[in-house]
């Protein structure tokens, strides 16, 4: 069956009578949930989104919340996105989709009372895109959240911003080289913990190994500047609405990859005049799109050092060419451009020689008091919890299969034992019916969506 007709299925069985005696399935264009970060609603019912710290909350009555989720992810080491879920405002699961799967129970056994659920994206671009369907309650209806914060902030930046390899600790990244996407937590970067202590809307325009003028693989194609105006990193449509979030203060961090073809074997040095003249182009694109009044700050330091590589004082050259800037858009009458210099990073390190939680709280709370002064602002003590969570794992469901689906009640599981133990669940995720072995038969079951559990694997069935 094609993706798209089977959709077409989907949403038109979720109002048969079956789940109005169950819970209710309330659709993402709800005007109740919260949407903050760079979304996609060309479909309201389905908003879709890439960039780390996407944030979509709501408020609900009872003891259960479960979200309905159509991940495109490629399932790998590096293309497997992560969720925090968090309950009242605590975290409580690290959340793993799969393409596969779509119907993911986030809490259950609460007290009988109201409660807000929120999912925070915490994998970036390159991990892959989500679509958001909704939530499903145990009540007819959402709550009314409190508003979002009137005071917005955007963090601009590379893999420092993105969090990569932050859940982890290393004294010698080298030992276990390269990306997973397990061991990264945007809501526990740098720029998340600042906004949380300002009480700030959150905006992560983020990618791993992009620079200002060139990226960590030499390449000047695809930098942030360029991927600045896109929804999705990579995708020339649909194009960025810069009128819904205009931030208050925007901080950039952006140079390390401009600078890592310096520490190859064969180095090739930074462009001093490239660096600056792209830096000064891309905060004038930021003052056509948000205006003169949204403070930008420069950030630099903290991933570089004047003693490595040895001789080539690259955080004395940093700090210079972000002087130069800065300088620029002073000498111009516009004071509302600063620098901030962070103090270089101490092992243990994250993946790649990336900074650890850790030090994403030491980067936080470096940065705020200057922040604070030049907002007037106060900043609260928020530090981002250390303690790593479980992964609340569901794997991918490749080597089953149901047949005839949809059904009129018979179905028969390939790929499973006489000894297989399986549920089958509604779309609030109560089991409805259990049985083993490779028949089954869901005749008395209503019609509608429902899912198999094998374990950990979930797979869709059509009842009609």
């Amino acid at each position: 069956m094609k993706k798209t007709t089977f959709i077409l299925i989907l949403f038109t069985l979720l109002s048969v009578e079956s789940l109005k005696a169950a819970d209710t399935y309330v659709q993402a264009d709800d005007p109740a949930i919260q949407y903050v970060g760079r979304i996609d609603f060309t479909n309201p019912k389905a908003p879709t989104y890439a960039f780390p710290g996407i944030s979509i909350k709501a408020k609900f009555s009872g003891t259960r919340v479960s979200a309905v989720i159509k991940d495109f992810g490629g399932g790998g080491p590096t293309t497997t996105n992560f969720y925090d879920v968090l309950i009242d405002d605590v975290v409580t699961l690290k959340l793993m989709v799969f393409s596969s799967d779509t119907l993911y129970p986030l809490a259950s056994g609460l007290a009988n009372t109201s409660h807000t659920v929120e999912l925070i994206k915490r994998t970036e671009c390159s991990v892959g895109k989500s679509s958001f369907y909704g939530f499903v309650i145990p009540t007819t209806s959402l709550m009314t959240l409190p508003a979002l914060s009137t005071y917005k902030m955007e963090f601009i930046g590379d893999s420092w911003t993105c969090g990569y390899g932050n859940e982890v600790s290393y004294t010698n990244p080298s030992s276990t080289p390269g990306y997973h996407s397990v061991n990264q937590d945007n809501m526990r970067a740098w720029g998340y913990i600042v906004a949380k202590k300002f009480d700030a809307q959150y905006h992560c325009t983020a990618i791993s190994g992009r620079g200002m003028y060139r990226n960590n693989s030499g390449t000047t194609t695809g930098v942030i500047p360029d991927e600045f105006d896109k929804t999705f990193a990579g995708q020339s449509l649909p194009v960025w609405n810069f009128s819904s979030y205009v931030p208050d203060l925007v901080v950039i961090h952006l140079g390390t990859n401009d600078f890592y073809q310096e520490t190859v074997a064969s180095p090739t040095m930074l462009d001093s005049a490239l660096y600056v003249d792209k830096y000064i182009a891309f905060i004038n694109t930021l003052r056509t799109n948000y205006g003169t009044s949204t403070k930008i700050l420069c950030a630099f330091g903290n991933s570089e050092t004047d003693y490595w590589p040895v001789g080539f004082k690259i955080l004395t050259r940093w700090r210079n060419y972000i002087t130069a800037v800065v300088g620029h858009f002073n000498g111009l009458g516009d004071n509302e451009v600063y620098k901030f210099e962070l103090s270089a990073q101490s092992p243990p390190y994250g993946e790649d020689w990336h900074p650890t939680i850790n030090t994403h709280n030491t980067i936080a709370n470096q940065i705020a008091p200057y922040i604070t002064t030049i907002t007037s602002r106060t900043a609260s003590s928020y530090q981002a919890n250390t303690t790593i969570l479980a992964t609340v794992e569901r794997t991918a469901a490749t080597n089953v299969n149901i047949y005839p689906n949809p059904t009129n009640g018979k179905i028969q599981l390939d790929g499973i034992s006489e000894n297989t133990n399986w549920s089958i669940m509604d779309f609030s995720g109560r089991v409805q019916k259990s049985g083993k072995g490779s028949e089954g038969n869901i005749e008395e079951l209503e019609s509608g969506i429902y899912f198999l559990q094998i374990g950990e694997q979930h797979l869709r069935i059509v009842k009609f």
